[in-house]
C-alpha cells in the first residue's frame, strides 16, 4: 500500500504470559537505556527504538503535533504496538481510536497505519464494520486495547460514527464488559501492599488503590499500572488478558498466565 493514498482510500479498500515473563520477570525491553555496542549501534538495532515506540502509542491518545513529528523522524512508527502489560497489546492508530482523535487516526492512516474494525467504527465507516462483521460474525465482542468493547469506540467518534453505534447496539453484544465483581473494605486492604518476587529491587510488584477511580491496580515497579478485574475469592484479571489470573491472598500474589507462574510475597 502506497504511504501517499488518502485516508478515504485507505478506509475504501478495507470497507466490503511469554509475555507475562517479559514483564514480571526481567526489566521490560522498553524500558531499558539503549546503551551502544562497541560499533556505535544501541542495543535494538535493527529494531526501531523501543521508547520511540513507547512514545508514538501514548502521544495517539492525545497529542498530533508530537505524533506528526515522531513519525517525520521515524515514518514506519505509524504501525507502532506497545504492550502496556500482560499482553494488553495497542497499536498508534488503536490509541486514536478509542480516545476518538479522528485528526491523529488521519495522520497515522496517511503514513500507512493498518485500518482495523476499531478505527473503522470510530471513524463512522458503517458500510466497512458491517461487512466485516458479516465475514466474521462475533468479531463485534472483540475487545481492543485495554478491554474497550467495540461500541465504545463508535462512541468515541461522535456524531460522525452515531450510525455505527447504532447498528452495534442493535446487534446487542458489542458492547459487553468484562465481569468486575465488588470488593468489600477488608478484601482491599487485604491485596494492598508491595510483593517481592526476586532480590532485585525492580522484582516488586505493587498492589494499589488507583484515587481517581477507587479500584485496585498491579504495576511491577517503574512498570505500567493496569487496571485489576475482580473475579470472586480476590482472583483478578488484567486488562487485555483475561486468561492471566492474579491471585491475592495470606500475604502472596501469585500471577499465573500463558504458562508462567511468577510469585510474589510480602
Amino acid at each position: 500500500m502506497s504511504e501517499s493514498m488518502s485516508r478515504r482510500q485507505v478506509l475504501a479498500s478495507v470497507a466490503p504470559v511469554v509475555l507475562l515473563a517479559g514483564r514480571l520477570a526481567a526489566q521490560p525491553p522498553t524500558e531499558q537505556a539503549a546503551s551502544p555496542k562497541p560499533d556505535g549501534s544501541p542495543d535494538f538495532f535493527p529494531f526501531q527504538d523501543p521508547k520511540m515506540v513507547k512514545e508514538i502509542v501514548g502521544a495517539s491518545h492525545r497529542d498530533v503535533d508530537r505524533v506528526k513529528a515522531l513519525l517525520k523522524e521515524a515514518p514506519r512508527l505509524a504501525n507502532a504496538v506497545y504492550d502496556w502489560g500482560y499482553g494488553d497489546w495497542e497499536t498508534a492508530l488503536g490509541a486514536a481510536s478509542h480516545t476518538g482523535r479522528r485528526n491523529i487516526a488521519a495522520v497515522l492512516l496517511e503514513h500507512g497505519a493498518r485500518a482495523d474494525i476499531f478505527a473503522l467504527a470510530m471513524l463512522g465507516n458503517l458500510e466497512a464494520v458491517k461487512g466485516m462483521v458479516a465475514a466474521h460474525p462475533g468479531i463485534q465482542r472483540v475487545k481492543g486495547p485495554h478491554g474497550i468493547t467495540l461500541l465504545k469506540h463508535a462512541l468515541a467518534g461522535g456524531d460522525q460514527s452515531a450510525a455505527v453505534a447504532e447498528y452495534l447496539t442493535a446487534l446487542g453484544d458489542a458492547d459487553v464488559a468484562y465481569k468486575d465483581l465488588p470488593l468489600t473494605q477488608e478484601e482491599r486492604d487485604a491485596c494492598v501492599g508491595e510483593y517481592s518476587f526476586g532480590p532485585r529491587s525492580d522484582q516488586r510488584i505493587l498492589i494499589q488503590v488507583n484515587k481517581n477511580q477507587g479500584r485496585l491496580v498491579i504495576q511491577r515497579v517503574n512498570g505500567n499500572a493496569q487496571n485489576l478485574f475482580h473475579q470472586g475469592g480476590k482472583v483478578f484479571h488484567p486488562p487485555g488478558s483475561p486468561e492471566t489470573r492474579v491471585e491475592v491472598g495470606n500475604g502472596v500474589v501469585k500471577v499465573v498466565g500463558s504458562g508462567v507462574e511468577v510469585v510474589g510475597r510480602k
